[in-house]
């Protein structure tokens, strides 16, 4: 096992006996706050109106949700876009936990175990699956694969979250796009008695790492939430990339 697969089994092994969906749900999603309206408001702009994820035909249309969490409101902005939505999570907990709206429903085809230490992020080998679970085909890529609040809290380093990012963006088809939503500045965030660490970001750190893609919308929204909220972010970020 490499160091970096070492580093982010640690961090998985701490999400998987402490994270709590429910506490997660309370502590972060109780109320939509500026921050989470600015996520919504970016994914609804970018699955209207953005012209490079529009050019291929709605049933040609494949989108993967990578990190889904407990809190599947994201994804639902995307279930305007396409019918064949896959979701993904690290967390049994969180796979099976999942309610998500009719609308949503109908597209989500999947809901899938995730890895990002994995070679194959949604082929993890060691990751115990819910019973009749399906797994996309290893070979399968997609139009458009957004993550939110995830890749920065899975990684505990810059050239982690950039490996993890290069292993996720071989998921993406030439001329697809990525599409992130996350934390800058931030080093933690609490949950109940558990301290879960993240890897702090900036929006060059952000820039380098997508050298390789065509940026069209990189957007930053200064911390809206009071410092009583849980976490040390000083800013969160919406961007898309095309592969």
């Amino acid at each position: 096992m490499s160091d970096f697969e070492s580093r982010v089994r640690w961090l998985t092994d701490q999400y998987t006996f402490s994270f709590d969906p429910k506490t997660y749900h309370a502590t972060y999603y109780s109320e939509p706050d500026d921050e989470v309206k600015f996520f919504l408001e970016g994914f609804h702009r970018v699955f209207t109106q953005e012209p490079t994820l529009m050019s291929r035909p709605p049933r040609q249309r494949r989108l993967l949700e990578f990190g889904s969490g407990p809190v599947p409101i994201y994804v639902a902005a995307a279930s305007v876009y396409t019918s064949s939505i896959t979701m993904s999570d690290v967390l049994d907990s969180n796979r099976s936990g999942l309610a998500v709206e009719e609308r949503t429903r109908k597209a989500v085809q999947m809901v899938v175990p995730c890895d990002g230490a994995a070679a194959r992020p949604l082929q993890p080998g060691g990751t115990t699956e819910l019973p009749g679970a399906l797994r996309p085909p290893a070979t399968q890529l997609y139009d458009v694969i957004m993550s939110t609040l995830c890749l920065e809290f899975a990684s505990s380093t810059l050239e982690d979250f950039r490996e993890m990012l290069r292993r996720l963006l071989e998921l993406v088809r030439p001329g697809g796009c990525l599409v992130l939503a996350g934390a800058l500045g931030n080093t933690y965030y609490q949950l109940g008695r558990s301290r879960y660490p993240s890897v702090r970001l900036s929006p060059e750190d952000l820039k380098a790492a997508l050298k390789d893609l065509l940026i069209l919308d990189f957007r930053v929204l200064k911390r809206q939430t009071s410092k009583e909220k849980p976490a040390d972010h000083d800013a969160v970020f919406f961007l898309v990339a095309q592969k």
